[in-house]
């Protein structure tokens, strides 16, 4: 994995890190991809490493807004819940 300021995975946190929307990844693959997941983990953005997983915190996430009267929880809800 390419480690520069300009590798697509430094690109895609310096582009979450600038919205408000929450944002979380599903990295369904072996363990090549290991390295993204952890830097991208580490940098704060959630990973799920297993589509179940990944679909059963959807519909957690859909639930919750509904019951709340909005669209979802903030994405810094969904840093803490993780």
């Amino acid at each position: 994995m390419a480690e520069g300021d300009d590798s697509i995975p430094c690109e895609l946190v310096e582009i979450i890190g600038r919205t408000d929307k929450p944002v979380v990844v599903n990295i369904d693959a072996g363990s090549l991809y290991d390295p993204l997941a952890e830097m991208l983990s580490g940098c704060g953005v959630p990973v799920f490493r297993r589509s179940d997983e990944a679909l059963l915190f959807l519909g957690k996430y859909v639930q919750a807004g509904l019951r709340a009267g909005r669209q979802g929880p903030s994405r810094w809800e969904i840093k803490s819940r993780r």
